[in-house]
């Protein structure tokens, strides 16, 4: 059996409000031609399909009608697992009437394992491989809450009711490939980080963390021998995990913001022989140029002539970094751009803010501050005493949690 696994689309996304719809359509009609000249016989999708829990009619149906197509061709069934970004009940929404096109769907942990496990047939009926379809798994899922609880007491359960739910699916994973009477692949996908990833790597660009305010990074070594592939979502960077190439985030397919662009996009396509797994990447094509500019004017303003002078449509993020203060520097980029298909999502003026903050203006971006960096912001402008700031950032951060899972 042949299987695509990837993950993160997160689509709907925008990036600095231009919406990247005609990217997400150039990317489907992309994925589905591959899956017919690769002759893929299973999809798998590990999480973050949607970037929001509540995505346009536009994006469910440009979901919906890939789905549809996938399904008239070789490919005999996909998977696909809810991620953080996910709302559980818009894809679990359709799962039944989906499950008529061989699309499986788990959008959430229900507390049966048994419901996460699919043994996938050909055409023929037979069993050709067992998906353990893991989503990502909250929170309140797997630990228990107890008043008192100190924070690292809370990690310690929130790691060991992951890696517990885990050891529970492949154990009843490994009696269904007994019950097979054959070498069947088991195949789990999971949507969360490993111990050696950090979030910090990509922060604004997608990824944020899993568990707020902890360090829920579950050691790859911990995924039971019964898997003979995982795979992983939550990542954008396509990449082995501890080594192992049958242990991967396969990245997400459009970079989400303009340091992801920075490399390679790619999907995973692996072939199965008995229980083996044998996986190599597919490159993904760049369906619009993401640049960042950054520097003095006199070097930014070249390297936009040159883009212009070749007919590039690329979008551009552009950081002034040198000691002008150009207060019109928005003014004279768009000068610059007209006339091209070059589109500045960005222009950052950064010595000119520096220069405003030290005498006396206060300019702030929220794109620039984290969550937690506004709450403590909010502290200091109340004059929170530090005694009780400890109990409240805990109590903030709960707060957030419950907002973003």
């Amino acid at each position: 059996m042949r299987f695509l696994h990837t993950s993160d689309w997160h689509l709907g996304r925008m990036l600095y409000a231009q919406s990247r719809l005609r990217e997400f359509e150039a990317f489907l009609d992309w994925l589905l031609h591959t899956i017919e000249e690769q002759q893929v016989e299973l999809l798998i999708v590990a999480g973050d399909v949607f970037d929001t829990a509540t995505p346009a009619s536009r994006v469910l149906n440009m979901y919906y009608d890939f789905l549809y197509r996938v399904s008239l061709g070789c490919c005999t069934n996909v998977v696909v697992v809810g991620g953080n970004h996910d709302s559980p009940s818009v894809l679990n929404a359709p799962a039944q009437v989906l499950k008529v096109l061989n699309v499986h769907v788990v959008g959430e942990m229900t507390g049966d394992p048994e419901e996460e496990l699919i043994i996938l047939r050909d055409r023929q009926g037979h069993a050709e491989a067992i998906v353990c379809a893991v989503p990502f798994l909250r929170d309140r899922d797997v630990r228990s809450v107890q008043v008192g609880d100190e924070v690292s007491s809370r990690q310690e359960q929130l790691i060991r009711g992951i890696v517990g739910h885990y050891r529970l699916v492949a154990e009843k994973a490994e009696e269904l490939r007994r019950a097979a009477g054959r070498a069947i692949p088991v195949i789990a996908t999971g949507h969360l980080f490993t111990q050696s990833e950090r979030s910090e790597e990509f922060e604004g660009e997608g990824v944020r963390d899993l568990y707020v305010g902890s360090l829920a990074y579950v050691d790859a070594s911990l995924f039971p021998p019964t898997f003979d592939y995982v795979a992983l979502g939550h990542i954008h960077r396509s990449q082995r995990v501890g080594g192992r190439d049958t242990l991967r985030y396969s990245g997400s397919p459009l970079p989400m913001g303009f340091r992801e662009a920075l490399y390679a996009k790619k999907v995973i396509i692996a072939d199965t022989q008995d229980n083996r797994v044998l996986p190599r990447e597919l490159e993904v094509p760049v369906f619009q140029s993401l640049l960042r500019l950054e520097g003095d004017f006199a070097g930014i303003s070249e390297r936009i002539l040159q883009l212009k002078a070749g007919g590039s449509t690329a979008w551009l993020e552009i950081e002034l970094t040198s000691d002008e203060l150009k207060p019109q520097l928005t003014e004279e980029i768009q000068e610059l751009l007209a006339g091209s298909g070059l589109q500045a999502l960005k222009i950052k003026n950064r010595n000119f803010a520096a220069h405003a903050l030290q005498t006396g203006s206060e300019i702030r971006s929220l794109d620039d501050l984290t969550e937690e960096e506004v709450f403590e912001n909010c502290m200091n402008d109340h004059k929170v005493a530090e005694e009780e700031r400890e109990e409240l950032r805990r109590a903030f951060r709960e707060i957030l949690q419950q907002l973003v899972l």
